[in-house]
């Protein structure tokens, strides 16, 4: 981030160690670094399946690695839940971060200027003891404005009950609208983006209603996308059967502007032949959303993130284990071990095509921040960056290369870099 001043502040909670090291030559990046990711949370084990580890793909110049904290700075709001981070064409921070059970909670908007100075207001208060602005994800349009989305409670007499809303500040004030409320619930595990043309897009999962036979949960993930003021939704996958609802659902777009959808499965629309729970990867050809088994036999992706590589090539990450598809794996999909997909993964594209994750290697209450790239197709490093207790956090990349980090911990959220 381009700043004339950057004092460093030493926080007992975000302790700097030693960097870990690179594995490939070369400078670093040049264009501001933007784009968007997906949240989720959680761990398990890996699965069987088909594939084979992929090979390299030339022309990426990793730089250097950026592993341990050379600066941090808590954001001076109330908040220790999720938050998310964007950094405008500037160089400011935008953070977004909740606070769900204390009056001067809600869902907060934090900007951290070029002077070191902090702005915040509030989007949304918070309702009772309900959770209130969770999961919430930033994207910051072409005109430097705010665009977020995130789940709300219920009103307070049905708290287990959740719904996707979004906001905007196209003139001065937020504008809230619902998005979604077709179902029982709506995951926290949803990708947000803004394509090309500034037009928001989401990818979630509702639980719709417990089916007649009590046991099974009807699941429908969802892509919508908002156009003249208006929101068009459209079902990705309909699970009429015993499914885990709580599974991940993420999605990145393309060069195109084609989103890529993950979400973990039991059964295809069609019925056809299909391992138990499998991740499948959906893209939509003309008017009708199409499927492949990216990987199968049993594994269950409670949690991923993914991200698009600069020649459009596909990166996923679930349960530990690094997914891609693109020219270097022969048009198929590759896996291979060594992802970092502990409580809350993020995946991101740096501004010199480098994909990095970042996670918690623990619960939601907190673990240690990992931070992992992959060159080429190939995973090259995964170190511990020295910062405990992380619950969720948010990346994003400065004009140098350097990830920028939003991490929230039980005693408040911290605005971090890595050197």
């Amino acid at each position: 981030m381009r700043r004339l001043v950057l004092s460093l502040l030493v926080v007992s909670m975000l302790s700097a160690c030693g960097g870990g090291g690179g594995s490939s030559s070369g400078g670093g990046s040049g264009s501001t670094g933007g784009g968007s990711g997906s949240t989720g949370g959680g761990s398990g084990s890996t699965g069987g399946g088909s594939g084979s580890s992929g090979g390299g793909m030339a022309g990426i110049d990793a730089g250097p690695f950026f592993s341990f904290v050379g600066f941090s700075e808590q954001v001076p709001v109330p908040a220790n839940e999720t938050c998310d981070l964007e950094l405008d064409s500037m160089g400011r921070a935008h953070v977004v971060s909740n606070y769900s059970y204390v009056v001067d909670g809600g869902l907060h908007y934090s900007v951290r200027e070029l002077d070191g100075g902090w702005t915040t207001e509030r989007i949304v208060p918070v309702v009772g003891t309900n959770q209130t602005g969770t999961a919430a994800k930033i994207e910051i349009d072409s005109a430097g404005k705010p665009h977020v989305a995130f789940i709300q409670a219920d009103q307070l007499a049905n708290p287990n009950r959740t719904r996707l809303f979004y906001a905007s500040k196209p003139a001065g004030t937020w504008e809230v609208e619902e998005i979604e409320d077709a179902g029982f619930q709506v995951s926290v595990f949803f990708s947000f983006q803004l394509d090309s043309t500034d037009t928001p897009r989401l990818t979630y999962r509702i639980r719709n209603a417990i089916q007649p036979d009590g046991g099974n949960q009807n699941s429908v993930v969802q892509h919508a996308t908002r156009s003249t003021g208006a929101w068009t939704r459209e079902t990705v996958h309909q699970q009429a059967t015993a499914t885990g609802f709580d599974y991940a659902t993420n999605a990145s777009l393309d060069s195109t502007g084609a989103a890529h959808v993950y979400f973990m499965a039991s059964q295809f629309p069609d019925g056809g032949n299909s391992p138990s729970y499998f991740i499948a990867h959906a893209t939509k050809s003309a008017s009708a959303w199409n499927y492949e088994l990216a990987y199968g036999n049993n594994f269950s992706m409670s949690r991923g993130a993914s991200a698009v590589g600069p020649n459009d090539e596909l990166n996923l990450v679930a349960e530990f284990t690094f997914f891609r598809k693109g020219p270097y794996t022969d048009g198929g999909w590759a896996y291979g071990g060594g992802g970092s997909a502990g409580n809350s993964p993020v995946m991101r594209t740096a501004p010199n095509g480098a994909v990095w994750d970042f996670t918690n290697t623990g619960s939601s209450s907190g673990g240690m921040l990992t931070v992992g790239r992959y060159v080429n197709g190939v995973h090259v490093v995964n170190v511990d960056a020295g910062v405990g207790g992380v619950r969720f956090s948010g990346w994003d990349f400065d004009s140098n290369g350097h990830p920028w980090g939003a991490v929230a911990k039980s005693d408040g959220v911290y605005l971090i870099r890595l050197d």
